[in-house]
């Protein structure tokens, strides 16, 4: 049984589109955070630069339809899904003892309601990230497959594939 794939993007984008899309957000959100962290002076957003590059290495294989490129990020952010993961499942069991407490006082409910969200909006976030990573997937798995052949596979314009000698 191998991971799941999609055929499209969003119902209405091809692949190379999508995965071009998740591309660029990648490549916007990591600069932002990169002059965050700079104008703030925390060093640890200076990580985002790898994010950064990735994200490049991504675009670049999609452009020029070399799998090798893309294999990294699929890795990388399976494993950054599992992660999200465990954070998530850590915060059940204490979703359960916040809730289950007997105290009743305002600074209580108000932890409560401010955990309630932020689970519900980790949920959220671990949801279009897992679809991200789902269309990644697919796109390495697609363009893997259709460069393995004898043939050099291309997107054109129009995002149709036109086959050309290797």
């Amino acid at each position: 049984m191998g991971f799941p794939t999609v055929s499209r993007f969003c119902c209405c984008c091809d692949l190379r589109t999508g995965g071009l899309i998740v591309g660029w957000i990648g490549v916007v959100s990591s600069i932002l955070y990169i002059l965050q962290s700079l104008i703030t002076g925390n060093v640890y957003g200076i990580g985002m630069v790898i994010q950064l590059v990735l994200c490049a290495c991504w675009i670049y294989g999609i452009k020029e339809n070399q799998p090798g490129y893309l294999l990294i990020s699929v890795i990388l952010d399976g494993i950054g899904l599992i992660i999200l993961y465990i954070g998530v499942a850590f915060m059940i069991p204490a979703l359960f003892v916040i809730f289950t407490s007997s105290d009743k006082s305002s600074e209580a409910s108000t932890i409560k309601v401010i955990f309630v969200i932020t689970f519900i909006g980790l949920c959220i976030f671990s949801a279009v990230v897992t679809y991200f990573w789902i269309v990644m997937y697919s796109v390495y798995k697609h363009i893997k497959d259709t460069t393995s052949g004898s043939t050099s596979p291309k997107y054109t314009t129009s995002g149709y594939i036109a086959t050309s000698p290797a």
